[in-house]
């Protein structure tokens, strides 16, 4: 009787831990939500989806990844993937184009937040 019971009451805590909310930060971003770019966690940003330097040459833009860094952008698109992830598109605040050449990025949400490649502010 003592097992039942124990197993019984163990079942219980866990259900009920799985039913406890909890506040998930980023449920409250949304479209046109300010955000910044921070630094990338490798060489290049890993969760940011910056063009590769071919393409930003051919559409006659200027390749420099330093630019990136500690621009404010906003938040123009989600989109919430098959598998549960949130997918971004960024433009930048003050309207200009990211290397002069592109008008938004895209980039991972929980993840670039969870590196610190995207800053809330």
């Amino acid at each position: 009787m003592k097992t039942v019971l124990t197993a019984l009451y163990f079942f219980l805590g866990i259900t009920l831990l799985q039913a406890s909310t909890t506040t998930n930060e980023l449920d409250d971003l949304e479209v046109g939500s300010v955000l910044m770019i921070g630094s990338p966690s490798a060489n290049l940003y890993e969760h940011i989806e910056v063009p590769r330097m071919n393409f930003i040459i051919k559409k006659g833009g200027i390749p420099n990844y330093k630019t990136l860094f500690q621009s404010k952008v906003i938040v123009s698109k989600m989109e919430v993937m098959p598998d549960g992830s949130k997918v971004v598109h960024l433009k930048r605040q003050n309207g200009k184009r990211f290397f002069n050449s592109h008008s938004y990025i895209k980039a991972r949400l929980k993840e670039a937040i969870d590196t610190e490649e995207l800053v809330r502010l």
